[in-house]
């Protein structure tokens, strides 16, 4: 029982973390609903409010030499004039369906508080990065290198709100992301009731905001989400965010369809500004999100055309307005990366590089992969479908959403065919690498496209729904329940290796001098261990590289390494044995295993370089290493 109550409730941690992230949640929300004015589509505050803080520390950490602890006093009294501003033009400026959404995510919540890192990139990129911000308070460059980071290029949006709970709460917070992942969907959530209810509310007595209505809302950004994977969305993954951020900027490019048919020209700017504000967040999560940017202002223009409602040229000039800040935020993104960045991005190859014979085979595994997850197939088999009819016949409100939606599949999944030819090594193009994940981008637009399809066909069949009376408990239940009933496999991040390799990082920590370098043998891993380590020294010690599975380790891999005095790590971390590792740093001498009795040995070893030796024999000269155990770890018992 108490390794059950474990999963939800570990530490006072959680409380600092919790706290902290609604702090910093109202304080964005606040920002949001001052600038983007009353006349607003409000569930998007948070949305506006995080890029006025994007707009403020890339500019301020680009063009000035303010640190971050600067920039983050200007945000806090900017929040503070927002919320003494929106408190006296209307009040508390957050709905009362946001906080129930909240109340019912209560336990989700909490067990995501007690989330810690787990995943590869986690420890090379979402956690190290934030982590080097807080620690270093100002950007990458070439002076501040964030050394053991890799993807240092792609933008800090994400990040920044992991440095502005951390420096809240006064430590680094690995929950946070996970946290954040949650209250995304929640607001999600949110927008997908306010907007089917203003869309369908008058046809249909179905529709309110009771707690079950607002349960099924959160049931369809969680348990019955087609790309809620809980290793993206309980990590420090942008994939997430990507998508919410993703949703919004359809629903405001709806909503600024919708002005733009009707001749709402108030509104029509209120959307226009928000959007503006949603665009620029979205170009600052992942680098890859430029194309969806793109992707966004091709479809709008495209529903425009079609639709003998809108004034295509109107629209166009509404374009201007809405992109250039964006762009502006973008494109001095990209300068600060030209500046002072030599690595940490993915590149196009050259053209004669490209994958271009193996177009067949990625197209064929693009929809293997697909195939595999049908639920979310065939939602998008129908929302393409429905699209097509539309952009023939582009008439009302659904047919826009409908064909925006479809343009937006079909078009960033057009973009990930041609990166996977253009910009991914011959092996991951082949096997088409990360393309679920990708297309979890996609999941808010889908939940939002799909759920109005569902309505729509509802209301026009006029179901009767009076057995919903009888059943109301039901999703309250699920989604206070499902939690608890699927803690074990949400609680990924305790695997039994993985906190095994975090220990052993830990303590290599306090094992080895500050400036020692060090080296990771991993012959059954697949290099996982190595950033695990690298992350949990936290710049103790300099990482030298390691060999894993896909590695040739033998004895003359193992001699380019460590046979020349000059360029040899001080210390080598061995994560698990081969035949070769064993006889090399005769472990059966120091070990106290002797012969060739490695089999089955369940042990990871920290080995010191000692001086070499001279070695004669009757022909030759050479050097022998020699080396000395310093401690050595036994694999945790797995069930």
């Amino acid at each position: 029982m108490s390794e059950y109550l474990e999963l939800f409730f570990q530490s006072t941690d959680q409380l600092r973390v919790l706290f902290s992230v609604f702090v910093i949640w109202f304080m964005l929300t606040a920002i949001g609903a001052w600038v983007s004015g009353k006349e607003r589509f409000v569930p998007a505050d948070i949305i506006s409010g995080w890029a006025v803080i994007v707009v403020l520390f890339t500019l301020g950490g680009v063009f000035t030499k303010l640190s971050f602890s600067w920039l983050t006093m200007f945000a806090a009294i900017i929040a503070m004039f927002a919320i003494i501003f929106v408190s006296r033009r209307e009040g508390f400026w957050i709905s009362s369906i946001w906080f129930k959404l909240v109340a019912l995510g209560t336990p989700l919540l909490v067990l995501a508080a007690a989330m810690q890192g787990s995943q590869w990139d986690e420890f090379s990129d979402w956690l190290a990065i934030p982590r080097y911000l807080l620690s270093s308070d100002f950007l990458p460059s070439a002076e501040n290198t964030y050394a053991s980071a890799n993807a240092i290029a792609y933008p800090f949006g994400w990040h920044y709100i992991t440095y502005l709970v951390s420096r809240l709460g006064g430590r680094f917070f690995e929950s946070v992301g996970p946290l954040v992942n949650i209250l995304l969907l929640l607001t999600f959530a949110w927008a997908l009731l306010s907007i089917l209810k203003a869309q369908f509310a008058a046809k249909t007595s179905v529709y309110s905001y009771s707690w079950w209505m607002i349960a099924v809302a959160g049931l369809a950004v969680t348990l019955i989400n087609p790309t809620f994977v809980q290793k993206i969305v309980l990590t420090s993954y942008a994939d997430t965010s990507t998508s919410v951020v993703s949703g919004f900027c359809l629903i405001l490019f709806w909503y600024l369809l919708e002005c733009l048919s009707s001749g709402n020209r108030k509104e029509a700017k209120s959307y226009s500004l928000q959007l503006s504000l949603a665009l620029i967040l979205l170009v600052s999560l992942k680098q890859a999100n430029f194309a969806l940017f793109g992707i966004f202002i091709i479809a709008f223009l495209i529903c425009a055309l079609r639709d003998n409602s809108i004034n295509f040229k109107s629209a166009v000039r509404y374009l201007g307005i809405i992109v250039l800040p964006a762009l502006i935020i973008y494109l001095s993104w990209r300068f600060h990366i030209l500046s002072n960045l030599s690595r940490g991005e993915l590149t196009f190859l050259p053209l004669e590089k490209w994958h271009l014979i193996h177009i067949p085979a990625i197209l064929a595994q693009m929809i293997i992969t697909l195939a595999k997850k049908g639920y979310y197939l065939g939602l998008v088999i129908i929302t393409v479908g429905l699209a097509v009819k539309s952009f023939y016949r582009c008439q009302n409100s659904s047919d826009r959403l409908i064909l925006m939606s479809g343009l937006l599949i079909v078009g960033y999944n057009a973009f990930l065919f041609l990166i996977y030819i253009s910009s991914f090594s011959e092996f991951d193009a082949l096997r088409v690498a990360s393309y679920w994940r990708y297309n979890m981008h996609l999941g808010a637009i889908i939940i939002l496209s799909s759920s109005f399809i569902l309505v729509n066909f509802i209301t026009r069949n006029n179901t009767s729904f009076s057995f919903f009376s009888k059943l109301a408990w039901l999703p309250i239940i699920l989604v206070l329940i499902a939690p608890f009933v699927l803690a074990k496999k949400l609680r990924f991040d305790h695997a039994p290796m993985l906190n095994y390799y975090r220990t052993i990082g830990a303590e290599v920590k306090g094992l080895i001098p500050k400036t020692a370098s060090y080296f990771v043998l991993d012959p059954k891993g697949s290099g996982e261990a190595y950033d695990i380590t690298r992350y949990k020294m936290n710049e103790i010690g300099k990482p030298k590289g390691y060999l894993a599975a896909y590695h040739k380790i033998d004895k003359k891999a193992l001699d380019s390494v460590f046979i020349k005095e000059k360029n040899r790590p001080s210390y080598v971390l061995i994560y698990s044995l081969n035949n070769d590792i064993w006889e090399y740093f005769r472990l059966g001498d120091i070990s106290n295993r002797p012969g060739k009795k490695w089999a089955g040995l369940q042990k990871s070893f920290l080995i010191k370089m000692l001086p070499t030796k001279q070695k004669f024999n009757d022909q030759t000269i050479g050097q022998i290493n020699t080396f000395e155990l310093v401690s050595s770890w036994s694999y945790p018992s797995i069930k």
